[in-house]
């Protein structure tokens, strides 16, 4: 895998061309588009159920003006990184924009495209009320829903429990699986998500615990050297090109690493959940200000002292409940065993995030998690110390892989990551 230098081959560079088509809805080919195209961005998030991609076409040879882009056309691709992997699928294209080039001579165009399934989302609406009168578990129901109307098969399904009667009124498929989501149980933090990534170099859909897959050890490691160039440096690239699940990070920025005024707000410091039990005419207060963290150690634990020090009756974030308080026609789902663990886990997740830019990795995707290793910032670094800020596990929240079109074979990969955990 190394060059006749002895220092390894480009591993920004694809071990293959990408190739880039249009193609029908139900059908096959129209044309291949890869020498028109500059770039391809794929995005997957697991605050998206469906992945998105945009690609940058110059139009020069009239691929727009032929009418061979419409509503009716996707973008089929399957793109090489540089070590070995690749990706591929089909996505539909859902919106176009366009710009004017060469001193106006042509255009260019930006290829909006959504998974295909988003079709049926958009048309499909859910009514199902046989599970009022048949207890069943909220991931058995999204698993249903999900195949029932959006026509897709989970590659993973998260237990949850206990089964529970529940209707669901007229909701496009997203909205009631965001609804259920938000009232699925399991044994860990309560924090599910339905969403996209590649599995085998092919689109797959998951519906997963979050926090059990916070728990795992890393998939991947990504290591932030000194140097971008070097024996130290090549030995790492050496590793990545060899297949072995470790790349060097070509950039490493952190926009917001912590939000202590907005994490407050969202519940971090304290929660409270009251249920209202409109049978009965009674309520119940369920108050938490335990931090339920998963990767490392509770964030800003003075701040938090202070915050609860002053905390008024509802506490700093309150949900209210109406339910149904006759057992022998309702059984309580007991909603508020969510709140309380799920809500300063996924408070800390919004604000505590890095991103990293390294090498094309189609392994990894939303859900997974990476080790990162990052020198500390001294000016002589020669005890090998790590920046302990940095160092540490991360939740892979979000993935973009970026490769480029026409004879350009740079293949690479934006990882947005995040923590719950001071360390």
């Amino acid at each position: 895998m190394s060059s006749q230098s002895g220092k390894p081959a480009n591993p920004r560079s694809g071990t293959k061309t990408a190739r880039v088509e249009l193609h029908s809805l139900t059908g096959g080919k129209i044309r291949d588009i890869t020498e028109f195209v500059s770039y391809v961005q794929i995005f997957s998030s697991l605050d998206s159920p469906f992945m998105e991609a945009t690609v940058v076409v110059s139009d020069q040879d009239k691929i727009m003006a032929d009418s061979m882009i419409n509503g009716d056309v996707a973008v089929s691709f399957k793109a090489y990184a540089g070590n070995g992997k690749h990706i591929e699928g089909k996505f539909h294209i859902n919106d176009i924009a366009t710009f004017t080039q060469n001193n106006r001579k042509t255009n260019a165009l930006h290829l909006k495209c959504v998974g295909m399934e988003h079709i049926h989302n958009a048309s499909q609406k859910v009514q199902e009320f046989k599970y009022w009168y048949n207890p069943t578990a909220i991931s058995d129901i999204i698993s249903e829903v999900a195949k029932k109307y959006l026509g897709i098969s989970l590659k993973a399904l998260a237990s949850s429990s206990p089964a529970v009667n529940i209707n669901i009124p007229r909701m496009h498929p997203m909205q009631a699986i965001t609804m259920l989501a938000q009232r699925a149980q399991g044994t860990s933090r309560n924090v599910y998500a339905f969403f996209q990534k590649f599995l085998e170099s092919k689109p797959a859909y998951f519906f997963e615990e979050i926090s059990t897959l916070m728990a795992k050890g890393p998939k991947w490691l990504l290591v932030h050297n000194e140097a971008s160039y070097g024996k130290e440096a090549d030995n790492i690239d050496e590793t990545y090109l060899a297949g072995q699940a470790g790349s060097k990070i070509l950039n490493m920025t952190s926009h917001s690493f912590f939000d202590s005024h907005n994490m407050i707000k969202q519940g971090y410091a304290s929660r409270s959940y009251w249920k209202m039990d409109f049978v009965f005419k009674t309520y119940q207060r369920i108050d938490d200000v335990n931090q339920h963290e998963v990767i490392g150690e509770k964030q800003m634990p003075s701040v938090v002292s202070i915050a609860n020090a002053k905390a008024d009756p509802h506490f700093n974030r309150t949900m209210y409940e109406p339910f149904n308080g006759e057992s022998e026609y309702f059984v309580d789902p007991k909603l508020e065993e969510n709140y309380v663990t799920s809500k300063p886990v996924a408070s800390a997740l919004s604000n505590k995030r890095l991103t990293v830019s390294t090498y094309g990795c189609p392994e990894i995707g939303p859900g997974d998690t990476v080790g990162v290793i990052s020198p500390a910032s001294t000016p002589n670094n020669r005890s090998g110390d790590f920046d302990k800020d940095f160092t540490k596990v991360y939740l892979v929240y979000a993935v973009e892989h970026y490769f480029g079109g026409g004879t350009n074979k740079m293949f690479e990969t934006k990882l947005q990551l995040a923590s719950d955990g001071q360390r």
